[in-house]
């Protein structure tokens, strides 16, 4: 009897892992080689943007999500990378009185919402958008324009869920803009908890970016690493 449960505990110490009811399974000795063949992690802007994450740039309304967007995604398409800046929040006169003689990078693209032929389906159109264009990051500013149920868990966790899927599918980085509610407005710390909406989406991102007041000067702004999730985290 020892032996025949030896035998059977030895046959399922043995058993190789299997992939079942949508996940793929792996020990964890596997895993971590494979990962050690995985190519290295890319900065595509210092401490702000890793290539491959989805991230999201947050901070109270007028404290320059935009203008900082804007410098970030400026940066990455002047070294190279096709970005598409998808614009809910700016117009073209707002865009030329903001940046009357800058000259950006040929590969920085910004896409509007098209009044006379306006697609349902805002993420779907993103996607098509993108691909038309051969995008390689992709920046949304801002969240709203996809959801207006984002308090409610279930919601948000079905858009971030098919955001990391279209960063998935097509290999793309994906940087959303988002505000944070009234009472962190002003020189209040930011913290993760500052997102607005629901916890689903700062636990569904990849990195978290924080702009605030310093409490110091009213005229500075800081920008805070709140989550980063692929690098080394930087105080």
């Amino acid at each position: 009897m020892e032996d025949k449960i030896l035998a059977t505990f030895n046959d399922l110490q043995n058993q190789e892992a299997k992939n079942a009811g949508g996940f793929l399974v792996a020990s964890m000795n596997d895993t971590l080689e494979k990962a050690k063949k995985l190519p290295p992690l890319v900065p595509l802007y210092d401490n702000i943007v890793l290539e491959g994450d989805l991230s999201v740039i947050f901070g109270q309304s007028g404290i320059g999500k935009t203008i900082f967007a804007m410098q970030v995604a400026s940066d990455i398409a002047a070294k190279g990378k096709r970005v598409l800046y998808v614009d809910f929040e700016m117009t073209e006169r707002q865009l030329h009185v903001r940046y009357p003689n800058i000259k950006f990078p040929e590969t920085f693209f910004r896409a509007e919402v098209d009044r006379d032929h306006i697609n349902d389906d805002v993420l779907k159109g993103i996607e098509e958008v993108a691909k038309a264009n051969m995008a390689e990051v992709v920046f949304i500013d801002n969240i709203t324009a996809l959801s207006q149920s984002l308090d409610k868990g279930s919601d948000a966790g079905v858009l971030m869920a098919e955001l990391n899927r279209m960063k998935k599918d097509n290999g793309w980085t994906m940087i959303i803009l988002t505000h944070v509610p009234k009472m962190y407005c002003g020189n209040t710390p930011l913290t993760l908890s500052a997102i607005q909406g629901s916890a689903k989406i700062n636990q569904l991102v990849d990195d978290v970016i924080g702009l605030g007041q310093s409490y110091k000067d009213k005229s500075l702004v800081y920008v805070k690493q709140c989550k980063w999730r692929n690098g080394e985290r930087e105080l």
